[in-house]
């Protein structure tokens, strides 16, 4: 199937050879993954589930071998070097789809990949701003009778999962039910009538099916359940080649991140004493937490933050901001609220009609109790927002989004590098405060710190865990004790880093952005500024750091 966009193909490589490869992997790609078509703004599959079929399986596999032999026959040194910077991204991911598809099935081991498929398919289009409300409800009406024979296809893939994989996709279909009962349905409310019935219906038979799988999962997988989650050093490493292009080995890795936790920890101290001399940091954050705005305020307060984020930007010339309206502060959607505190939804880079952005910011349910509501409103205090706010907003997520039509090449709007994406938010929030914004204020610098600790334990714990260091109560009681977490925030992450085992990308990305930014001083001498290597660092799409790397310093390949 071809993609109608004709910016998706404008954009592909020049080189003969090479266009047709680029061409091939991407239609099938996206024929595979059709959630992230959608996301992406290009719209031919927003109807599809991912294809589970053997016969679908053995095509995207063939697909994929015949674009590593092409890959393979190419000489990367005559391309020039926006097609070099396309190759070398193809090649990677090329790569690491091969080893998911041919060694890894991930979808064999982990029966909450279904879920999330599921869910991140039905979201692209009840987010969306795309079409008319009729268009997306159809889409969706389609992927919603998908459900049922998608989850019985998967319940048959599943080989010997963990039994701690199993055990969380219990908890996590069943929590998703009300997201299919009730959620979709009320995001659908505006379309005609029939169709809402119709989108009624297919919901509840869709939950019905996760309802099915979940009993299917405690009766017929759990007792077969004995596989391992630990990818072990060997498979870990070369996983993170082909994902990001690292070459350190893990030693390596965790001696950068144990001089990182050292210098954290001391600045934290530090700045704990200045606060609040003879107490520790936990007495800290908890009063930092109670200095939050009310639930009728927050969204109004939110929005004139981003004003005063955006004039810092621009007053300290960190990075260009192209000329565009703010993100619509709005409350997150019932939908989301189970998996976010606060995100930005920006429309995809291919994306034909609405341009709106939404910061959406999950606000306390009026209907909790008192209590709940405070803890809420406590996690969403002054300092933890503004944090959030520069991550996501500005100059975080939002204004790599900006940047993106700098680049023409469709290969690298579409395979973009998580640890560039991640690692520049989170270079972002330590830039803010390096250039003095927040006054010095103690609570702003103390709320950065306890981010970076987190996402630096998540660093740790992942290859911990995998490489076989760290138990589960290693890993829980490390971000507890190391990263001053609550007991159940440091048990939610070590969860995720079973499952998620290259989680360390956000610490991984700043300190590659770090690397270059010094290499970019040394070698601009005098003419480097902040705003040029940051407008330079975002010009090129998002691939990974070692194509970065080239086209920031090379001036042919």
């Amino acid at each position: 199937m071809k993609v109608s966009n004709r910016e998706f193909y404008a954009g592909l490589p020049k080189d003969e050879e090479l266009r047709p490869i680029a061409e091939m992997t991407l239609e099938i790609y996206l024929q595979h993954f059709p959630f992230v078509a959608t996301d992406l703004g290009l719209h031919d599959w927003d109807e599809a589930l991912p294809p589970v079929s053997e016969a679908s399986r053995q095509v995207f596999e063939k697909t994929l071998s015949q674009a590593r032999t092409a890959l393979n026959r190419i000489n990367p040194k005559t391309l020039d070097r926006e097609d070099w910077a396309d190759y070398m991204t193809l090649k990677f991911n090329v790569e690491s789809l091969w080893l998911d598809v041919t060694r890894d099935h991930p979808e064999r081991k982990d029966p909450n990949l279904f879920n999330a498929v599921i869910s991140a398919s039905l979201l692209s289009l009840a987010r969306g701003q795309f079409g008319t409300a009729d268009s997306r409800g159809q889409a969706l009406l389609e992927r919603l009778r998908q459900v049922p024979g998608f989850l019985m296809a998967g319940l048959r893939q599943l080989d010997n999962p963990p039994a701690l994989y199993v055990d969380m996709a219990i908890d996590q279909f069943t929590r998703t039910l009300p997201f299919l009962r009730d959620d979709i349905p009320q995001a659908f409310q505006d379309v005609n009538s029939r169709l809402r019935q119709d989108i009624a219906e297919a919901s509840e038979q869709a939950a019905q099916a996760y309802e099915n799988f979940v009993d299917d999962l405690k009766t017929k997988i759990k007792p077969k359940a004995h596989g391992d989650y630990r990818l072990g050093p060997k498979r870990y490493w070369e996983k993170f080649y082909w994902l990001e292009g690292n070459e350190a080995s893990l030693d390596e890795l965790l001696c950068m991140a144990d001089k990182e936790l050292e210098r954290l920890q001391g600045k934290l101290q530090v700045l704990v004493a200045q606060y609040e001399p003879s107490t520790n940091p936990q007495q800290v954050i908890a009063h930092i937490r109670h200095d939050h705005w009310s639930r009728d305020t927050l969204l109004k307060h939110t929005s004139q933050l981003l004003d005063q984020l955006r004039d810092f930007v621009e007053r300290q010339q960190l990075v260009s901001i192209p000329q565009s309206v703010h993100p619509r502060v709005v409350e997150t959607p019932a939908f989301m609220r189970l998996t976010t505190l606060a995100s930005i939804v920006p429309p995809g880079p291919f994306e034909q009609s609405s341009r709106q952005a939404y910061y959406q910011v999950t606000l306390p349910d009026s209907s909790w109790s008192l209590e709940d509501q405070e803890a809420q409103l406590q996690t969403l205090n002054k300092a933890t927002m503004q944090m959030i706010s520069i991550h996501e907003v500005y100059p975080g997520h939002f204004v790599q989004f900006l940047q993106i039509p700098k680049t023409s090449s469709t290969v690298r709007r579409i395979f973009g590098s998580g640890a560039f994406i991640e690692g520049w938010a989170h270079y972002t929030e330590e830039l803010m405060m390096e250039q003095g914004y927040g006054d010095g204020n103690l609570a702003l610098q103390i709320s950065y710190l306890l981010e970076a600790l987190e996402r630096l334990g998540r660093f740790i714990v992942a290859i911990r865990l995998h490489r076989g260091d760290f138990t589960l109560d290693d890993a829980q009681k490390f971000f507890e004790t190391e990263c001053f977490m609550t007991p159940m925030g440091a048990k939610r992450e070590t969860l995720r880093g079973t499952q998620d085992p290259f989680y360390l990308i956000y610490t991984w990305g700043k300190f590659q952005i770090l690397h270059l930014r010094r290499k970019a001083q040394e070698r601009w001498g005098s003419a480097f500024t902040l705003q040029r290597f940051h407008d330079a660092l975002l010009s090129h799409g998002m691939p990974m750091f070692p194509v970065l790397e080239k086209l920031l310093f090379s001036e042919s390949k």
